[in-house]
């Protein structure tokens, strides 16, 4: 039987040896989470500067269809999508290119379906679809093959303009796709600047470099600002055809008639995520607050869950890299507990993970050359160690409690 609500009764989990009664597995457990706790680094940046660094943009897909050797003009087509897909310096888009030859054998069926029918006299054909980690099926772009779609693809104004934002060190720039309606959208537009004013001297940014740890004295660290920003998009803007599109499939039900005629808010942040949208009377001070203080607060897993569970990557041409300034924030953490994990002094990683991109600068390996603790140090640390005592201590009673009472448990009779 299992039990869902406040049942009584001691429940017991068997690994075949001996029986450890459901109190003792939570004293292991806790133990566990101490010991965890003690050592796990704490992030001390701002979810917006977080994302601008470690959450890299998922690619849309562009398949283009043809049949034989492509011309000239669709061959530097292709490649500008390529290029730019590519690129490890400058200007960048979130793009994966597929070229499909319809006249190979070994293509696929499955990809071959993929091709409208209508196209099938009018090739190259070029396809776009959303990246698969946001689940949609519909394709954003099913049209002919050419250089002014390709660029319709990369960039537009308005999403040229959310970049050149962004890139400037705004936490967040809040689109309201405009319902259509002037009074509505201007009311929506004017209560969103006034709210976000207001934010800009309310919130405040977390301290970047946790007490403890000690920065080479030529790094220059980034200037981080909490600002913000409105931008207004209409959904009948041609040249916004894509970025509309995009922004109605945030969400599963956005494009559904029943909002046609309500105004939208979306705040963008890091390399244009969008985050869930605001509709209609959801457009309102606490809303727009909450969203706000997300971006600016110390980026956690929580945060990070909720961000990337809703909400849609935008297709965008950008020098990220160049954005950051050379220096990646995310690499400064809390010094471990001395004793728990490492004795090692406090320093900036030089290197990026994986799955980041490498570029801290030369400055950065300055800190594995960094001079001898002063005395501000030495006593920081020196909390650290007696920190580290405490807590082993606290462990080594909870372990040999639990101990204790699962040897009465496995031997009843004493």
């Amino acid at each position: 039987m299992v039990c869902n609500r406040g049942c009584s009764g001691a429940r017991s989990y068997s690994d075949g040896k001996m029986t450890i009664p459901m109190k003792t597995r939570w004293i292991w457990a806790l133990a566990v989470v101490v010991i965890f706790a003690a050592a796990a680094p704490a992030c001390t940046v701002p979810t917006f500067r977080y994302a601008l660094e470690r959450w890299p943009a998922d690619a849309y897909e562009v398949l283009v269809f043809h049949r034989g050797e492509l011309s000239e003009a669709d061959q530097a087509a292709v490649k500008l999508l390529e290029d730019i897909s590519e690129a490890e310096e400058g200007d960048f888009a979130n793009v994966a290119v597929y070229t499909v030859d319809l006249a190979d054998k070994e293509v696929e069926k499955e990809v071959a379906k993929m091709l409208p029918a209508a196209a099938e006299g009018k090739l190259p054909w070029m396809l776009m679809r959303f990246p698969r980690s946001h689940r949609i099926a519909e394709s954003l772009i099913s049209a002919p093959l050419s250089a002014a779609t390709v660029k319709t693809v990369l960039n537009s104004p308005k999403r040229a303009e959310i970049v050149k934002r962004l890139t400037a060190g705004q936490s967040a720039v809040l689109v309201l796709l405009e319902s259509g309606k002037g009074k509505v959208d201007d009311a929506a537009a004017a209560m969103l600047t006034t709210e976000l004013k207001k934010l800009e001297t309310e919130l405040k940014l977390p301290e970047l470099v946790p007490p403890g740890l000690e920065l080479p004295p030529d790094l220059q660290l980034p200037k981080l600002r909490v600002a913000f920003s409105v931008l207004r998009v209409s959904r009948n803007d041609p040249a916004e055809k894509l970025l509309v599109d995009m922004l109605l499939r945030a969400e599963p039900d956005l494009a559904d008639a029943k909002y046609a005629g309500e105004p939208m808010v979306m705040p963008i942040f890091g390399r244009a995520r969008a985050m869930y949208a605001l509709v209609g009377e959801g457009i309102n001070p606490e809303n727009i607050g909450e969203a706000c203080y997300i971006l600016i607060a110390p980026c956690s897993c929580e945060i990070k869950e909720q961000l990337t569970g809703a909400g849609i990557d935008l297709l965008v041409t950008a020098d990220w890299e160049e954005a950051l300034g050379g220096v990646m924030l995310s690499y400064l953490r809390l010094p471990p507990l001395m004793g728990m994990a490492t004795s090692a002094p406090a320093t900036v990683p030089t290197t990026a993970p994986p799955s980041a991109p490498a570029i801290a600068p030369a400055a950065l390996a300055a800190a594995d050359e960094a001079p001898p603790s002063t005395p501000a140090t030495e006593a920081g640390l020196l909390g650290n160690v007696l920190w580290g005592v405490l807590v082993a201590m606290g462990v080594m009673v909870i372990l040999v409690v639990g101990f204790a009472i699962a040897l009465k448990y496995h031997n009843p009779q004493r």
